[in-house]
């Protein structure tokens, strides 16, 4: 494929010969409800043994909903960030302090990493860290979790450690990575 996304001369051909004897399928009637019956030549496919229980605990991929989190770089003022910080955050003028990188993971593996990156950072008391996430473009659609993450970290148990999430500098990752400033911790 070339490198602005169109195929090559060679691409469309590869195509046409992979897909040479697939028959396209026939569109139903609006009016037909009733499921067509497989032909009796074909035979159902077998169904497959049951998966074993996944030794992570299984969770639910949140709902699509605007993500909650404050962006600075919207021009609001986000309640706990003065301007001269929002400022340098979105300039990238704060020291990153911790990286993650989740692009290449399934959403439910790059969820829990995301998760435990956060608590762990929070923990230690680092306030900055970058969140890469990849761009994730094919075609007009934006990456999975270039979408997911910013929902993520407006979900209430991230919510709750994450002050003010930008789009980072081209140095840092650009449209592949988030700027992601933590709360400070609250002593005991």
């Amino acid at each position: 494929m070339s490198r602005r996304g169109r195929p090559t001369p060679e691409d469309v051909e590869l195509w046409r010969h992979a897909m040479r004897e697939v028959a396209p399928i026939k569109p139903k009637p609006a009016g037909d409800a009733e499921p067509e019956t497989p032909p009796a030549a074909v035979k159902p496919a077998p169904e497959p043994p049951p998966r074993r229980a996944a030794q992570r605990p299984s969770i639910a991929v949140p709902s699509p909903r605007p993500a909650t989190v404050p962006l600075p770089t919207t021009g609001r003022v986000v309640p706990g960030l003065d301007q001269r910080t929002a400022d340098r955050l979105r300039q990238g003028r704060i020291e990153i302090q911790a990286r993650i990188d989740l692009h290449g993971l399934r959403q439910v593996e790059a969820h829990h990493a995301l998760i435990g990156f956060i608590d762990h950072n929070h923990r230690h008391g680092r306030r900055l860290v970058l969140v890469i996430t990849g761009k994730g473009t094919f075609g007009e659609d934006r990456g999975v979790l270039r979408t997911q993450v910013p929902r993520w970290l407006a979900e209430a148990h991230l919510r709750d450690k994450v002050l003010a999430v930008s789009p980072a500098r081209q140095k840092d990752g650009g449209d592949g990575a988030l700027y992601v400033l933590l709360k400070r911790r609250r002593q005991p």
